[in-house]
């Protein structure tokens, strides 16, 4: 009988010991939970911080809007053959009249202002590839393929070359019976 009760004192100590230990471990995790949260939330207020008090810079501020206006002039004047889809401050949308395979009208070009820049996405390059082999070398280093020009200056001479790119364009696409 003496072995019977030592067995289960034995058995009640190792379950004791077991919830003691089950205890601690969830103290433990529900601690380093909370650890993790708190440094989650100190990590997402320095960003917000830091966000907040980043500034472009003075050559930035200065460059990205006439550059913006400048590319936008040369796009203005098909403004009257196309569909001007989008006009703000940062953006310049021309669509096409006619609909596309999806009953939408196409996307000419777009122009989006940037901080670093402005980006025109030009898409008759996409239904005429042949466009890029007459393209200049100073337009050819501004392509991010497929059809994205990066442009951080606009010298006349760059203007002039993506005027001749524009106008080429769209002649292609009227060809075609897009515009």
């Amino acid at each position: 009988m003496k072995k019977a009760s030592s067995k289960k004192k034995a058995k009640k100590k190792a379950s004791s010991k077991k919830k003691v230990q089950k205890k601690a471990k969830k103290k433990a995790q529900k601690k380093a939970k909370k650890k993790a949260k708190k440094k989650a939330q100190k990590k997402a207020k320095k960003k917000a911080k830091k966000k907040a008090t980043k500034k472009a810079s003075p050559r930035r501020e200065r460059t990205a809007p006439p550059l913006f206006e400048a590319l936008k002039g040369v796009l203005a004047p098909l403004g009257r053959k196309l569909r001007v889809a989008r006009e703000d401050a940062t953006h310049y949308t021309l669509d096409t009249a006619v609909s596309g395979p999806l009953g939408q009208p196409l996307c000419f070009a777009s122009l989006e202002r940037q901080a670093d820049g402005v980006r025109l996405h030009f898409y008759p390059v996409h239904a005429h590839p042949e466009l890029l082999d007459e393209l200049p070398g100073a337009l050819r280093g501004c392509l991010r393929p497929p059809s994205c020009f990066v442009l951080t200056t606009a010298s006349p001479a760059l203007l002039r070359e993506l005027s001749g790119l524009v106008r080429r364009g769209y002649e292609r696409w009227h060809e075609t019976g897009w515009a």
